[in-house]
């Protein structure tokens, strides 16, 4: 037996079935959709069964409200610019430097206090002289924080400076 239709059954069954079982599955579409939707379906007709659909009576905490929205926001920060390439010879600071200015001024919201600066600028130390000097920074910072000093990562001016 065949799996394709003769030109004779599809003669037989009139165009509008196929109409209704395209309907039938996207109504099983949109109740799927329905589900992980706050909001209720678009009714194509007052009586299509989408349009009865319930709505979700829970409300979410407070709490989750708040988290939810603060990830929504670091999700649509998009960074603007070219990160700073790494830094791992000595004959690569002016122009690591530059590039590092650059991409820090155009990314105020990413990263917006001097620990966040400093932190993420000290990633780029990778080899040789510049990864020591970012261990021993780093070391420097530890001993500060076991002393209970109040800001141990200093200012971002502070550390820009220093790499001179």
């Amino acid at each position: 037996m065949s799996t394709h239709r003769k030109e004779e059954d599809l003669q037989d069954r009139p165009p509008l079935a196929f109409t209704g079982e395209l309907q039938e599955a996207r109504h099983r579409h949109l109740l799927r959709e329905s589900k992980n939707n706050p909001y209720p379906p678009f009714p194509c007709h007052k009586d299509h069964p989408t349009s009865k659909i319930p709505l979700s009576t829970k409300t979410p905490s407070r709490r989750s409200s708040r988290s939810s929205t603060r990830s929504r926001r670091k999700s649509k920060q998009r960074e603007r610019g070219r990160k700073p390439d790494a830094f791992t010879n000595k004959s690569q600071y002016r122009l690591f430097r530059q590039q590092l200015y650059l991409y820090i001024e155009q990314n105020p919201d990413i990263y917006r206090n001097d620990i966040e600066k400093v932190q993420f600028t000290l990633g780029f130390f990778t080899e040789g002289l510049p990864a020591e000097w970012a261990f021993l920074f780093i070391e420097k910072v530890a001993k500060k924080n076991e002393e209970k000093i109040p800001t141990p990562w200093g200012t971002w001016s502070e550390f820009y400076q220093n790499l001179r």
